[in-house]
C-alpha cells in the first residue's frame, strides 16, 4: 500500500484531541488502523498488537514515527473522531487507489471477507454485554467507514471425531473452559474463524503450521488458547485439538500438542479418504 499516498489523504481527517500532550499524529494513527484492519483486525487490542509486531522503517513508513500507539491511545483517539467525514475520506483514497492507469482499471482479489472499517464511536451501535471484554464490546461500537467484500459465505465449524464417536475438541469446551472462557472462545470463532478460515494466517489469530494445519489463536486479556484447525472441502473448519497455553506457555507443550493435533489430523484423512 502506497503510504505516500494514505497518509496525506489522512491528513484530511480534523483531529479532535487538544493541542497539549499530543504524541502521536492523527495520520500515522490512522494509516495503522486502516493497515491493520485491511490485514484482518477486528479490536483496539489487536490494531495494538499488529502495530507492535511491524518494524520500525514499516512504523516510520505508515507515519508513526513517535512508537507504537497504545490500545487506549487508539480507542480514545477513534471514539472522538467524525465517523461520516472518516469515511468520505477513506472513499475518496480507495476511488482514486483503484482509478486505474492508462486505460486500465486496478481490481483487488480477496481470498474473504476484508471490511475497509476501523472501530470508531457509534451512538447506533448498541452496546451488547454479553460479548467479552476487549474486541466484543469494540466491535458492537463499530461505525460503517466502507466495507469492501467478495461475497464469500462463511466457513462451517465441525469437530474432529474419535473412533469412539467422542469429540475432543468440543469435550474442552464444555468440560475445561469456564463460562467466560467458552463465550470468548465461542465469539472469536464466530466472528473470526467462521469469517476468515484458513486465512486468519494472514492475521495476528493465526499461524500455518504445515501438512494442511493450522493454529488459531486467541489472546484476550489473561486468556491465552489454541485451536488447531484444518480447511478442506467447501468453506469447513475442522477443528483437531485445543489447549489453554496460558495454564501451560513452554515450547514443549506447543510441540507435544502439535504433534498430537497431527496425529488426529491424520487419522482423519485416512478415515475420510476411504
Amino acid at each position: 500500500m502506497p503510504t505516500q499516498l494514505l497518509i496525506p489523504a489522512l491528513a484530511a481527517v480534523a483531529d479532535p484531541r487538544g493541542r497539549r500532550g499530543i504524541r502521536h499524529r492523527l495520520p500515522g494513527l490512522l494509516a495503522l488502523s486502516v493497515c491493520a484492519v485491511i490485514a484482518g483486525t477486528r479490536s483496539f487490542t489487536a490494531i495494538a498488537q499488529w502495530a507492535a509486531d511491524l518494524p520500525p522503517y514499516l512504523l516510520g513508513g505508515l507515519g508513526a514515527d513517535r512508537g507504537v500507539p497504545s490500545e487506549s491511545t487508539f480507542r480514545r483517539t477513534l471514539h472522538q473522531l467524525d465517523a461520516d467525514h472518516l469515511d468520505r475520506v477513506l472513499g475518496q483514497w480507495a476511488a482514486h487507489r483503484t482509478a486505474g492507469w492508462r486505460g486500465l482499471r486496478a481490481v483487488a482479489v480477496v481470498a474473504a471477507p476484508v471490511p475497509l472499517a476501523i472501530p470508531v464511536h457509534s451512538d447506533s451501535a448498541p452496546e451488547r454485554c454479553a460479548r467479552p471484554a476487549g474486541w466484543g464490546q469494540d466491535r458492537a461500537r463499530v461505525g460503517a467507514i466502507g466495507r469492501i467484500r467478495c461475497g464469500a459465505m462463511a466457513y462451517r465449524i465441525e469437530f474432529y471425531e474419535d473412533e469412539s464417536g467422542r469429540k475432543p475438541v468440543l469435550g474442552w469446551i464444555r468440560d475445561d473452559l469456564d463460562v467466560r472462557e467458552r463465550r470468548v472462545l465461542g465469539t472469536a470463532m464466530r466472528e473470526i474463524l467462521q469469517q476468515q478460515g484458513v486465512g486468519v494466517c494472514g492475521t495476528p489469530f493465526g499461524r500455518q503450521l504445515g501438512g494442511g494445519l493450522f493454529e488459531f489463536r486467541l489472546r484476550e486479556s489473561e486468556l491465552l488458547l489454541r485451536v488447531f484447525c484444518h480447511a478442506y472441502g467447501e468453506r469447513i473448519v475442522l477443528l483437531v485439538r485445543g489447549y489453554d497455553k496460558g495454564a501451560d506457555p513452554s515450547a514443549k507443550r506447543q510441540t507435544r500438542e502439535i504433534a498430537e493435533a497431527r496425529r488426529r489430523l491424520a487419522r482423519w484423512r485416512q478415515h475420510h479418504d476411504q
